[in-house]
């Protein structure tokens, strides 16, 4: 999971112009189980460990302002 410096410039959103490039540079570098879906890209997942569901959320790929009417952070 990507925090705003491996994504983009501090508190980067879905506005961010190179938003798929930096999608596919951390397809590049991490090795995660899975990125999102085929139609909603990003680099959340989900993974189960014994009895419990992890579930790995992408904050920015989606993300909108904060002080807009009806926000959205993970899509």
């Amino acid at each position: 999971i990507w925090d705003d410096h491996e994504y983009g410039s501090n508190n980067a959103d879905k506005d961010f112009k190179f938003k798929i490039e930096a999608l596919e540079l951390h397809k590049m570098f991490w090795p995660n189980p899975a990125f999102g879906t085929e139609n909603n890209p990003g680099i959340y997942y989900r993974f189960s460990y014994k009895d419990t569901d992890f579930f790995m959320t992408d904050g920015r790929f989606y993300r909108t302002l904060e002080l807009i009417p009806n926000a959205e952070m993970l899509g």
